[in-house]
């Protein structure tokens, strides 16, 4: 399967071009009795909504296909949460380093773990790439930032400082352009133009809502969910886009006796809440994802122009004479998200990055010729 196509397609689209069954479709057999395109209007569908809370024409063709991923093999969890990568990838780091790396004129070479709310970052051609807190407290000046969430969401300023007339006046940062050598103003102190389009519909549409409610103490209500009452309740409940739209869940999972997960758009009423699970449920906890600026999962919108990516470099300084600024570059590792998400496409995002910035830094080099490659390619 060729991944730029089912990238920049809806799975919809998709599923057509491989033949798989609409319920539209077969006009023919539908009038002898069959129901063709059960597989793709209930299965496929629920199981993207379940996972995106998006239907197959939200969809791009690759995240639909990422969702596949689980019908296959075994299925596996991180013990104590998705955050324990974070702190396995930053010891590993440490190791690594402490074995490569020769300590350096000012000491030992080290990598410090600084947990800190940014809200500002300001590019200074002498200083650096500047960090700053919510109170405008600088935290230090540093060559390379990388951002690793979504630019929707991460409620961060980016500014560049100076310009030909002011040396501090600080301006938006114009991210995800291609500098234009060719207009360069030779000043110091000036941002170098910039030539195409800047940041994609991808980078600042709103990510996909989903709130997850834990509930106690419920009982299904089986004849609300056209179960009958001699049959075993199953212990997930996945919803058809019809039925998403008319009840608002995306799914209903049971943890254990009388325990229940939900997923959903909005907030549960009290009303929805005993109408599902009787008057004794109790709501334990409900997680809306990524706060009021965020979400759980991209809005793909179907793919086409929607699908389009930042590139990895979102920011690049440059020195005034023609060249680039060793000490401002900004990149960020969520770019592929416009397509697809998945924690292995984070992962590699930030394997990309970080032969990008290796590359900058003069550590590897580019590989000029593609039948140069013998392995793991920048």
């Amino acid at each position: 399967v060729g991944l730029k196509y089912s990238a920049s397609v809806s799975l919809d689209t998709f599923l057509d071009s491989i033949n798989v069954s609409h319920p539209q479709h077969s006009w023919i057999l539908r009038m002898v009795g069959f129901k063709p395109g059960r597989m793709r209007a209930e299965l496929i569908t629920a199981m993207n909504i379940c996972n995106n809370n998006k239907n197959n024409t939200q969809m791009t063709g690759l995240a639909g296909l990422v969702n596949f991923a689980a019908s296959q093999g075994d299925l596996f969890a991180v013990e104590g949460g998705n955050d324990q990568l974070i702190r396995s990838a930053i010891q590993q780091a440490k190791f690594k380093r402490a074995q490569s790396c020769q300590p350096n004129h000012k000491g030992n070479a080290h990598i410090d773990y600084i947990t800190k709310r940014i809200k500002t970052v300001v590019s200074d051609y002498e200083k650096g790439m500047e960090l700053f807190d919510k109170d405008g407290k600088l935290l230090g000046a540093y060559d390379i930032v990388i951002l690793a969430a979504p630019l929707q969401f991460c409620d961060i300023t980016f500014l560049t400082r100076g310009s030909m007339f002011d040396s501090q006046v600080l301006s938006p940062m114009i991210l995800n352009r291609m500098i234009d050598e060719e207009v360069l103003v030779t000043n110091a102190f000036d941002h170098s133009h910039a030539i195409g389009k800047s940041l994609p519909d991808s980078a600042t549409r709103p990510y996909t809502q989903v709130i997850t409610t834990i509930i106690s103490g419920g009982i299904l209500n089986q004849t609300y969910f056209s179960i009958n009452e001699d049959e075993k309740v199953p212990k997930s409940i996945l919803m058809t886009r019809r039925g998403s739209e008319q009840i608002g869940l995306s799914s209903i999972t049971e943890l254990g006796p009388f325990l229940f997960k939900t997923f959903s758009s909005k907030k549960l009423t009290h009303e929805q809440i005993t109408t599902w699970f009787g008057e004794k449920a109790i709501i334990e906890e409900v997680k809306v994802w990524g706060g009021l600026n965020g979400g759980a999962t991209p809005d793909f919108n179907g793919g086409g122009e929607s699908s389009l990516g930042t590139n990895f470099l979102l920011y690049s300084g440059s020195d005034g004479f023609g060249g680039e600024a060793d000490k401002s570059a900004l990149f960020y590792t969520n770019t592929m998200e416009s397509a697809v998400a998945a924690i292995e496409i984070s992962a590699i995002g930030a394997k990309a990055v970080a032969k990008l910035v290796a590359e900058r830094l003069g550590l590897i080099n580019v590989v000029e010729d593609i039948q140069d490659i013998q392995g793991d390619e920048l």
